[in-house]
């Protein structure tokens, strides 16, 4: 698996369109949501600046995005220009091996022996 990473700081008052086309349901969504090897797109905002974005989307390989991205062309240019008038800046981060995929457990409610837990 391959997680594509771009960056994006986004104008104040462009940021709830931003946010949409991202989004579940938005532009992003209908172009990649049935493509082969497309596993999904998670949107990180910066906790100290909010205009801030990573854009992260993971593929099962670079080949399947590629081929989504092509197939998506005009869509794609489409959505780009949106972008170019959204921002202040955008830098691509690269493509990205995923090595290891952390396991979040949940938390347990409650006290428990020194026994019990489990780490």
């Amino acid at each position: 698996m391959i997680e594509s990473i771009d960056e994006y700081v986004i104008k104040p008052e462009y940021r709830a369109r931003f946010e949409l086309t991202f989004g579940p349901g938005g532009a992003w969504d209908h172009m990649f949501s049935r493509c082969e090897g497309y596993r999904g797109t998670t949107v990180l905002r910066d906790t100290e600046t909010p205009e801030r974005f990573l854009v992260v989307n993971l593929w099962d390989s670079v080949e399947h995005r590629d081929k989504a991205l092509k197939k998506h062309e005009e869509a794609l240019s489409h959505v780009r220009t949106d972008l170019n008038a959204w921002t202040e800046s955008e830098m691509y981060q690269g493509v990205f091996t995923v090595l290891v995929k952390a396991i979040v457990r949940p938390r347990h409610f409650g006290r428990q022996s020194s026994k019990e837990r489990r780490y």
